[in-house]
């Protein structure tokens, strides 16, 4: 699975899940790939397949005359250089529900396996991005744009499940910065409550943050 621990250039110990929501924030504020992003991460949804680091919704607005279907956009970050297979084979297993599904790699990749991810993601259609080992100031680029790709509408909608029974530790209360999506066959299900101000959602009497919700 690689380390999820790493000691950056600065000396400073990093966890993998300190870059999970500024990626959910890049990927919707400058790569404009979704309207709505959740951080997720670990094995939460329990999985053998396992559970996207970010997942995230495209959705037409509004204010847009045409209307398009919505896709799910999936990613996978690696902090551990050694995890370019692991990486690649969870961004590929995505693709069953995921419309497009992107691998987020520290910088610290060998020239070579750096050649060798961007030419298996060219080839497969799968988002690369790179970054520094810096919290504060990742750097995100983008090496290689996801690809479009149809999903498996039958595993589209068991991944909806999987996200409907997931329940975040902040959910009795709604004081966390735990950050759920929760789609209903593809399709973000109409919440019974929103405060507009904090952007809680609420389903079921679950408390859930999300993220570019409108």
């Amino acid at each position: 699975m690689g380390s999820t621990e790493q000691v950056a250039a600065t000396g400073i110990k990093v966890q993998e899940s300190d870059f999970y929501e500024p990626f959910a924030e890049w990927l919707k504020n400058d790569l404009d790939e979704v309207t709505v992003v959740a951080p997720l991460g670990g094995s939460s949804l329990k999985s053998k397949w396992g559970t996207p680091d970010v997942v995230g919704v495209y959705k037409p607005l509004a204010s847009n005359l045409i209307k398009f279907p919505v896709e799910i956009v999936s990613a996978e970050v690696k902090i551990d250089p050694q995890a370019p297979v692991v990486a690649f084979g969870q961004a590929v297993a995505y693709r069953l529900f995921s419309t497009k599904t992107y691998i987020a790699m520290p910088t610290s990749l060998t020239e070579e396996d750096q050649s060798r991810l961007e030419s298996l993601c060219m080839l497969f259609g799968v988002g690369l991005v790179l970054f520094d080992l810096n919290k504060d100031a990742p750097q995100f680029s983008i090496r290689v744009r996801a690809q479009r790709f149809s999903p498996d509408m039958f595993y589209v909608n068991e991944f909806a499940d999987r996200l409907k029974l997931h329940e975040p530790k902040s959910s009795n209360n709604c004081s966390g910065e735990a950050v759920v999506l929760v789609l209903i066959g593809g399709y973000p299900r109409a919440p019974e409550y929103v405060t507009p101000t904090l952007g809680i959602v609420v389903f079921g009497g679950a408390c859930l943050r999300v993220r570019g919700h409108d």
